[in-house]
């Protein structure tokens, strides 16, 4: 037991420092599917071997549909003749292979190409999301008849978060390592209590920008209850019940616990980041500038915002920018993808400037906003 914790522990540690290596991993998964199993037979093993890949890219890309279109969404995406895959994968790799004269059985993974993955659902009309939530890291308190625990060696709720580690997701979550600076940080009590600076200081301890907040407790010994909530933006939050499976050990029920809360949360972000291309509008901006790096800086947040589909500047002088700018979606949408690029935006009603404030009255047919820091 001991080694299997100091197994999980440094499984987990190696994740932290592969997401402190770069933010960018998360972003590179959305568009990687691992874990596909094949298994194909052929008249030699390299034609197994190619049966065998084929297969794996297949099912990759179906499950790449599955994580980026909604439930609903699902059966509008176009279908993608056998012949035509491979035009959607960057690269692919094998692992665990075993062969025989006729016989190839491996593990895949496949890292799709994403503009061609983006062009194929926008020129269908499909709605999709393809921007990650922010990673998390979690804090487990489990509560049972001795109070409630966070970093106590007992706590199976911790344990359970530590195995089930995955990167793969629309909603990446780390764990923590539960070690002494995670305990001079926070405790249970102040989790449980949704301490803000607490709870805060603890993410950026693990360079992540929001903490989840997860509380388990048995009730009975028959079900299982877990809320959650997200502190950071954005706040996910909610609760469930799990009713323990007639062969079904604690430890199981707890891994099919920290699963739901995964897929939970993973959902709220797609139901909340989908952009819908058959919708689109158009405002003018204001943007106030500090400096030319300021400019350079809201440019490269607004290109990353997957509701903006074109922006054209109007006008800019030293204080300010003036553009056109195009999205997808109702405004609320926009205005939500603006706040978790730390961008405000906001109606404005009066303009300082005379030259802007004729240049906005020229365009007056469009809504005119300011876009600035928060």
């Amino acid at each position: 037991m001991i080694l299997l914790r100091f197994l999980s522990r440094v499984r987990c540690l190696a994740a932290m420092l592969l997401l402190v290596a770069g933010t960018s991993v998360a972003s590179a998964d959305v568009f990687t599917i691992r874990g596909i199993s094949v298994d194909a037979t052929g008249e030699d093993v390299i034609a197994a071997k190619e049966a065998a890949i084929r297969q794996g890219q297949s099912q990759a890309l179906e499950r790449l549909w599955d994580r980026l279109v909604q439930v609903q969404d699902r059966a509008t995406v176009p279908p993608v003749l056998a012949s035509d895959i491979e035009r959607f994968v960057q690269n692919f790799s094998v692992s665990d292979e075993r062969t025989s004269d006729v016989r190839y059985i491996a593990d895949m993974t496949v890292q799709f190409a994403a503009q061609p993955v983006r062009d194929h659902l926008r020129f269908a009309g499909v709605p999709f999301v393809d921007k990650p939530a922010p990673t998390a890291v979690v804090l487990p308190i489990y509560a049972d008849v001795a109070g409630e625990q966070l970093w106590q060696s007992g706590n199976p709720w911790l344990e359970a978060w530590v195995s089930s580690f995955t990167r793969d997701s629309l909603s990446p979550i780390i764990a923590p390592l539960g070690d002494l600076a995670d305990m001079s940080l926070i405790d249970a009590q102040r989790a449980a209590a949704g301490d803000r600076v607490a709870v805060q200081a603890f993410a950026e301890h693990y360079r992540v920008e929001n903490a989840i907040v997860t509380r388990a407790s048995m009730i009975g010994d028959q079900s299982l209850e877990v809320s959650y909530q997200e502190i950071g933006t954005p706040d996910r939050a909610g609760r469930f019940a799990l009713v323990k499976g007639a062969d079904e050990t604690p430890e199981e029920l707890l891994l099919r616990a920290v699963i739901e809360t995964q897929g939970r949360l993973e959902q709220a972000w797609r139901q909340a980041n989908t952009v819908r291309f058959d919708q689109q509008a158009q405002l003018i901006a204001l943007i106030p500038l500090r400096s030319l790096d300021d400019w350079i800086a809201i440019q490269a947040d607004l290109g990353a915002i997957p509701a903006v589909a074109s922006t054209k500047v109007l006008s800019m002088t030293r204080e300010a920018a003036v553009i056109d700018l195009a999205y997808y979606g109702p405004s609320e949408q926009l205005a939500a993808f603006f706040r978790q690029r730390r961008l405000s935006i906001r109606p404005i009603d009066f303009i300082n400037d005379p030259d802007t404030a004729q240049l906005l009255e020229r365009r007056s047919t469009l809504p005119t906003w300011q876009i600035g820091r928060l």
